[in-house]
């Protein structure tokens, strides 16, 4: 059996199950759903890779005494605080970068396509206001800019930073934070949500 492959599938079945650990409890919904998302992909990726390497994928998964994963450490820990799960997050895709870009040159097509697919399917997860592996905490954030580039930036062309930057300032303090309604908000812009808080002395 193929060592690295099985390697692969034990850390993507560990770390999907350790990050599964977060749902219900992250510290915001967003991100809740976000690290919900991503631990099902990674277990998705787990299964996949132990069929290509047995008939009996959940026997292969599931029947093994703990001595024989072949699992990286990091993935085992079971973190207590949501800021080392993140920094964990970001340090296996650094690593997992590494392993899935040499197997996409794998001699063997099926090792070369399935590791192809889990890349694909990784950067469609991956948040759009970073690299590979980023940002992993900030679902809200990566709405925001989503909002962003589809209702300004991508409708405009700026002559001078200094333009963009205009226009930058009054969209954030003149339409989102005063005009726009925000759902995690009870449906009030961020100046109305403010002002109904009671003032501390």
């Amino acid at each position: 059996m193929n060592e690295r492959l099985l390697g692969l599938a034990d850390d993507e079945l560990v770390i999907g199950w350790r990050d599964s650990e977060w749902t219900g409890i992250a510290p915001l919904l967003e991100e809740d759903v976000a690290f919900s998302s991503i631990a099902q992909n990674e277990i998705g990726h787990a299964r996949a890779v132990y069929q290509l390497l047995s008939e009996d994928a959940d026997a292969l998964a599931f029947d093994r005494t703990p001595e024989e994963y072949r699992c990286a450490p990091l993935v085992e820990l079971r973190l207590l605080d949501w800021a080392h799960a993140i920094a964990r997050r970001w340090l296996y895709e650094q690593a997992d970068l590494v392993r899935i870009t040499a197997l996409k040159d794998d001699p063997d097509p099926a090792v070369a396509g399935l590791a192809a697919k889990i890349d694909r399917e990784e950067a469609y997860a991956v948040a759009s206001v970073g690299s590979k592996g980023d940002s992993y905490d900030n679902a809200m954030a990566e709405s925001f800019f989503a909002t962003l580039k589809k209702g300004h930036l991508f409708r405009e062309r700026f002559q001078t930073k200094e333009e963009a930057r205009r226009k930058l300032f009054e969209y954030l303090e003149i339409f989102y934070n005063r005009v726009r309604r925000h759902s995690a908000l009870g449906y009030k812009s961020p100046v109305a949500f403010e002002k109904q808080l009671p003032t501390v002395a």
